[in-house]
């Protein structure tokens, strides 16, 4: 028997449940925290002939209530459950939206608003194990850069800051370089100072930080969160004096090895495709975000076209018809960032 119960606030006194039924660094309380501090933020308890099955944690905002449980693998029936809790109780709201599921779901009312990938990376029990797995070219390559700058900078450090010990001036610092790199390459810079702040807040908890370190200044750094076995990584950015070393590939491997060193199982890329990501074994899993409607209303077929235009748009823009046509925009931007200087 299924048995719901439905409080008020941040399920805190459940948090070791959310780190081990779902494994996401999206689903916990320390990340509600930290990215939501000023919602209503309520929880659904579910329990299955009393033992807690899960906790779907959820804010209304207007005529729609988020789902708040990111990268996880939840029962359709759960997720019916639930949206029928919230339509029951909340009848000014018209639409529950769940996103970033990695189960793929057929409810009543609802369509695909978007889908795409998160790149994850199986990991071996040993790093030898992984060198083995890579292609010929890409093992040679790793080395080679590696041997190049330790040969140029033999001083160099690979350090690991973990939780409390992650300073402010880390994550700054991989900010700046990324904000660099972006406007380098035409690219508008979608992480601010806010989101910066937000990052550093829950990596005190579940982060770790892997950087390259020369003469006292970060040169490469990769921001992760990690939980239980398996590790997300938010960022990986460097200074773009050292891209002849490909510091930033350097400090992803180096990354790998430590995840593979703490007997992690999975290496959690997360979205964006980029060649990188396969070449270093990351194989694609796909994501799924859904809108779920109180009734068969207008806007729920104004929201089935809008939701197929937009998934039809981000397919055709990131075929490889567009890819001529994406280049020359980045360049015509990146030549623009650089004669502004």
């Amino acid at each position: 028997m299924i048995v719901l119960k439905c409080k008020k606030g941040i399920p805190l006194e459940h948090e070791s449940f959310l780190l081990q039924r779902y494994d996401s660094f999206k689903t916990t309380c320390r990340y509600m925290e930290a990215y939501y501090p000023t919602c209503d933020i309520h929880h659904l308890l579910v329990y299955e002939d009393d033992v807690l099955r899960d906790i779907l944690i959820y804010a209304n905002r207007g005529k729609i209530a988020d789902c708040f449980n990111l990268l996880i693998e939840i029962d359709q029936d759960i997720i019916s459950l639930f949206t029928k809790h919230i339509f029951e109780t909340y009848p000014q709201i018209e639409q529950v939206k769940i996103q970033a599921s990695y189960s793929q779901y057929s409810i009543d009312k609802s369509y695909l608003f978007s889908n795409f990938n998160d790149y994850v990376l199986a990991l071996p029990a040993t790093i030898e194990e992984y060198f083995a797995a890579l292609g010929s070219n890409t093992r040679r390559h790793i080395r080679s850069y590696k041997v190049k700058f330790l040969k140029e900078y033999p001083h160099a450090e690979f350090l690991t800051v973990r939780g409390k010990d992650i300073q402010l001036e880390m994550v700054e610092t991989i900010f700046k370089y990324n904000r660099e790199r972006m406007l380098h390459k035409g690219i508008l810079p979608g992480l601010d100072n806010i989101e910066m702040n937000k990052v550093f807040e829950y990596a005190k908890h579940y982060g770790c930080v892997y950087c390259i370190k020369l003469d006292g200044k970060f040169v490469a750094g990769s921001i992760f969160l990690n939980l239980n076995k398996r590790t997300f990584g938010l960022l990986t950015s460097y200074d773009s004096y050292y891209s002849k070393f490909n510091v930033g590939q350097m400090c992803i491997v180096y990354s790998i090895q430590c995840s593979i060193e703490n007997g992690f199982s999975s290496y959690h890329f997360l979205w964006g495709d980029n060649e990188y990501k396969t070449k270093l074994l990351a194989k694609p899993s796909p994501l799924y975000s859904y809108c779920i409607h109180r009734a068969y209303t207008v806007d729920f077929f104004v929201g089935i076209i809008k939701a197929k235009i937009y998934n039809q748009m981000v397919k055709f823009r990131q075929s490889e018809l567009t890819k001529p046509l994406r280049e020359a925009i980045k360049s015509y931007r990146s030549k623009r960032h650089i004669g502004k200087k």
